[in-house]
């Protein structure tokens, strides 16, 4: 597995058309994302416990759908942090290239959980797809602050 580039080492040689990122960028772009995620969860929580509240039977399967949802964005952020300026297309690989496997995991939860535990679908369900929007709302503030931050570091060289 290929490390990815360390943040730290402004000095360090890089290759035509590679994107840059100053030191510290993606401590602080992981600082505001889980600020962020904590404040679109919160919000996306709240509403799914009040769309669902005659028939959900308490907050777990709020709370479940809820849990799937975070481990994608939670993923996708990871991965979108660690390879933003890495070679070839680990970048892609580590976000987009990953959807399927974060979409059976997500089933596993959903299904596993309505059977081993009688939860109801439509709260689970409606949860998911709550936080998973909200979820989206950071992945791309994460997205454009790499961006930003990698086209902020000063131009290439020629």
């Amino acid at each position: 597995m290929a490390a990815a580039p360390s943040d730290s080492d402004p000095g360090s040689p890089q290759a035509d058309g590679e994107l840059r990122l100053p030191a510290g960028a993606r401590r602080r772009i992981a600082q505001r994302a889980a600020l962020a995620l904590v404040a679109v969860s919160a919000a996306a929580v709240a509403a799914a416990f009040l769309a669902t509240a005659p028939e959900t039977g308490g907050p777990a399967p709020v709370l479940l759908g809820h849990a799937a949802a975070q481990l994608v964005t939670l993923s996708w952020v990871v991965g979108a942090l660690w390879a933003f300026d890495a070679e070839g297309g680990l970048f892609m690989g580590s976000t987009v290239g990953l959807a399927p496997f974060r979409l059976l995991v997500v089933a596993g939860l959903l299904a596993g959980g309505s059977e081993l535990f009688d939860l109801p679908l439509v709260p689970m369900g409606l949860s998911l797809v709550l936080s998973y929007g909200a979820g989206h709302a950071v992945e791309i503030y994460v997205f454009e602050a790499l961006a930003r931050a990698a086209s902020a570091s000063g131009p290439r060289d020629p």
